[in-house]
């Protein structure tokens, strides 16, 4: 894509209504450049897209379609899409708002962690997109600090506004990735059913990512492991994502050096990453509210509040609101392979009831793997 988008002098017409002015950046998705929108004056940033993702016609009219979906999102935290289309050329393009800021990615960078009032502020936000997206039906699936923008607000009661950006596009990229051997950018953020080919996506995808998100911002440290390798490679992520212990969040931050966490912080953080999708929050705005309780310490260590189950709508995927079985502190969180039961002489009947699993510490891991 970039020897084509490369060709997008300043001044060359896209759709028909969008006059080239500068290239602002690129990324995986494509090319974005500043244009001006000739039909009503406006600067609008203007994405093409690389054409390995969409190979045919009928696909790139679905894009076309579905990208223009993310439109009906009613949210103030995620970027207004103004039009997307196909030039005969067979160019694929989306026009957005144009924002003035910096990625959430840019300014952990700079400021490795948020504090907690500046932290809760930005993780409300992400939190409002998700819900507002979920709620329409539209799953993200690629939620990350890159697709996430800090921008003046317009409210003097805030230091920032968040926009949470391409909405309703991300799987394409994600079908893309599928049928090719290039390794996938970022996977820090994604989720155990995303790396299962057909595994359905749904906005427990999302939800996953958010608690990433969230741990990332209050400790100033990325949840995995491999992370620390300057060179990490894709099968060792694997490998910690679906087989490695999934440690209480205190407990990593304390071991990766990051900053401490709320209390409370741990609970919710195990309800996100769980790696079966059921136990997981049933969307981004359930979510956001237990946050929202742990960051201004209004939920009790432990804890769950269960009131949002009486306001919960239907979600448009059919997925039920019900809350998953709770288990005490000492109980393994997910099932092992049942201990052997001793042998026995051939005339002596068998003892049907099973040898009791040990019990658990607190401190053992929130989705232990199957001991051998």
């Amino acid at each position: 894509m970039a020897a084509q988008a490369e060709r997008l002098p300043a001044g060359a017409i896209v759709g028909g209504d969008f006059r080239i002015l500068e290239r602002l950046g690129s990324g995986g998705m494509g090319i974005v450049y500043a244009a001006e929108q000739l039909s009503t004056g406006r600067r609008r940033a203007l994405k093409v897209v690389r054409p390995e993702l969409l190979r045919n016609e009928s696909t790139r009219e679905r894009f076309a379609r579905e990208a223009s979906i993310s439109a009906a999102i009613e949210s103030d935290h995620v970027v207004e899409v103004v039009s997307a289309g196909t030039d005969p050329s067979g160019t694929v393009w989306l026009a957005m708002e144009l924002l003035s800021g910096e990625s959430l990615a840019s300014a952990l960078k700079r400021e490795g962690r948020f504090e907690l009032e500046r932290a809760a502020i930005v993780l409300n936000q992400i939190g409002d997109a998700l819900g507002a997206a979920h709620r329409a039906g539209v799953v993200h699936r690629d939620l990350k600090p890159d697709n996430i923008f800090l921008t003046r607000p317009r409210r003097r009661d805030i230091d920032v506004t968040v926009k949470v950006l391409d909405f309703g596009i991300a799987k394409w990229a994600d079908r893309s990735i599928r049928g090719t051997t290039d390794p996938i950018g970022s996977p820090y953020w994604m989720a155990p059913e995303q790396a299962e080919a057909g595994a359905p996506i749904t906005a427990r995808t999302d939800v996953w990512a958010f608690g990433l998100l969230a741990f990332r911002v209050l400790t100033g440290r990325i949840y995995w492991r491999c992370a620390k390798d300057p060179r990490p490679s894709l099968p060792a992520f694997l490998q910690e994502l679906l087989l490695g212990p999934m440690s209480l969040a205190s407990t990593r931050s304390a071991e990766l050096g990051g900053a401490p966490l709320p209390s409370g912080f741990d609970d919710w953080f195990a309800r996100c990453v769980h790696r079966r999708p059921e136990p997981r929050f049933p969307s981004g705005e359930i979510a956001s509210m237990e946050l929202s309780s742990v960051l201004d310490g209004r939920r009790t260590p432990g804890g769950l509040d269960t009131s949002w189950r009486d306001m919960a709508p239907t979600p448009p995927w059919g997925v039920s609101y019900a809350e998953p079985r709770r288990v005490a502190p000492t109980e393994p969180m997910q099932p092992r392979t049942p201990t052997p039961q001793a042998k026995v002489a051939p005339t002596e009947p068998m003892d049907p009831t099973p040898v009791p699993q040990g019990r658990v510490a607190p401190t053992e891991l929130m989705d232990p793997a199957p001991v051998p």
